[in-house]
Protein backbone atom coordinates (compact mmCIF):
# COMPACT_ATOMS: atom_id res chain seq x y z
CA UNK A 1 0.00 0.00 0.00
CA UNK A 2 1.41 3.38 -1.01
CA UNK A 3 0.27 6.71 0.34
CA UNK A 4 1.49 9.64 -1.74
CA UNK A 5 3.39 12.29 0.18
CA UNK A 6 3.61 10.28 3.40
CA UNK A 7 7.38 9.77 3.16
CA UNK A 8 8.03 13.46 2.58
CA UNK A 9 5.70 14.53 5.39
CA UNK A 10 7.38 12.19 7.87
CA UNK A 11 10.87 13.38 6.91
CA UNK A 12 9.79 17.01 7.27
CA UNK A 13 7.88 16.60 10.53
CA UNK A 14 10.44 14.58 12.51
CA UNK A 15 14.05 15.37 13.28
CA UNK A 16 16.77 13.00 12.05
CA UNK A 17 17.40 11.87 15.61
CA UNK A 18 13.70 11.01 16.09
CA UNK A 19 13.60 9.10 12.80
CA UNK A 20 16.73 7.15 13.82
CA UNK A 21 14.93 6.05 17.00
CA UNK A 22 12.01 4.76 14.93
CA UNK A 23 14.14 2.04 13.29
CA UNK A 24 13.18 -1.38 14.64
CA UNK A 25 16.10 -3.75 14.13
CA UNK A 26 14.09 -6.77 15.27
CA UNK A 27 11.32 -6.25 12.72
CA UNK A 28 11.24 -9.24 10.35
CA UNK A 29 8.52 -8.07 7.95
CA UNK A 30 10.25 -4.81 7.07
CA UNK A 31 13.99 -4.83 6.41
CA UNK A 32 16.28 -2.16 7.85
CA UNK A 33 16.98 -1.03 4.28
CA UNK A 34 13.27 -0.46 3.65
CA UNK A 35 12.75 1.24 7.02
CA UNK A 36 15.65 3.60 6.28
CA UNK A 37 14.22 4.35 2.85
CA UNK A 38 10.77 5.11 4.26
CA UNK A 39 12.26 7.38 6.93
CA UNK A 40 14.55 9.16 4.43
CA UNK A 41 17.70 8.03 6.22
CA UNK A 42 21.00 6.76 4.86
CA UNK A 43 21.29 3.10 5.77
CA UNK A 44 24.99 3.48 6.52
CA UNK A 45 24.23 6.14 9.14
CA UNK A 46 22.32 3.50 11.10
CA UNK A 47 25.51 1.50 11.64
CA UNK A 48 27.90 4.39 12.30
CA UNK A 49 29.23 4.61 15.85
CA UNK A 50 31.13 7.86 16.49
CA UNK A 51 34.52 7.49 18.11
CA UNK A 52 35.05 9.75 21.10
CA UNK A 53 38.66 10.68 21.62
CA UNK A 54 39.28 12.85 24.69
CA UNK A 55 42.72 13.98 23.52
CA UNK A 56 41.36 15.13 20.15
CA UNK A 57 38.50 16.94 21.89
CA UNK A 58 40.97 18.80 24.15
CA UNK A 59 43.12 19.82 21.16
CA UNK A 60 40.05 21.12 19.28
CA UNK A 61 38.98 23.10 22.36
CA UNK A 62 42.44 24.69 22.66
CA UNK A 63 42.44 25.59 18.95
CA UNK A 64 38.98 27.12 19.35
CA UNK A 65 40.14 29.18 22.34
CA UNK A 66 43.13 30.49 20.38
CA UNK A 67 40.98 31.33 17.36
CA UNK A 68 38.41 33.08 19.54
CA UNK A 69 41.11 35.15 21.23
CA UNK A 70 42.92 35.95 17.94
CA UNK A 71 40.60 35.79 14.93
CA UNK A 72 43.15 37.75 12.92
CA UNK A 73 45.27 34.56 12.72
CA UNK A 74 42.76 33.12 10.29
CA UNK A 75 41.56 29.55 10.02
CA UNK A 76 44.53 27.87 8.34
Amino acid sequence: MRLPGLKKNLADSKSRKDRMKMIDRKEKKLSITRQAELLSLNRTSLYYKPVVNDEEYKIKRIIDEIYTAHPEYGYR
